[in-house]
């Protein structure tokens, strides 16, 4: 849009006011545990799901996840990234 209208009004908008913000990020892994359904994969657990905002649990929630597809569940596991927090994209 920009490439085609530099000196549009849209040059200067924020996603929020174009409607396109991804603000609040939506619980992506909770979207897919929904949607996979109780009966997913081999357990009657179904979808292992996890959302990790706090780098010091990764490892824990990874291993979980491991855990999870070795029992034949599927998994699914989201990991938010602050890159205000960083400085930097990532941990």
């Amino acid at each position: 849009m920009n490439l085609v209208h530099p000196d549009g009004m849209a040059f200067s908008a924020s996603n929020e006011e174009l409607q396109i913000s991804f603000e609040p990020s939506p619980d992506y892994s909770g979207i897919a545990k929904a949607g996979a359904g109780k009966l997913f994969g081999k357990s009657k657990e179904g979808l292992y799901a996890a959302r990790v905002v706090d780098p010091e649990k990764l490892s824990k929630v990874l291993d979980e996840a491991v855990r999870a597809v070795q029992d034949g569940r599927g998994a699914v596991v989201e990991v938010v990234l602050d890159e205000q927090k960083s400085g930097r994209m990532g941990f």
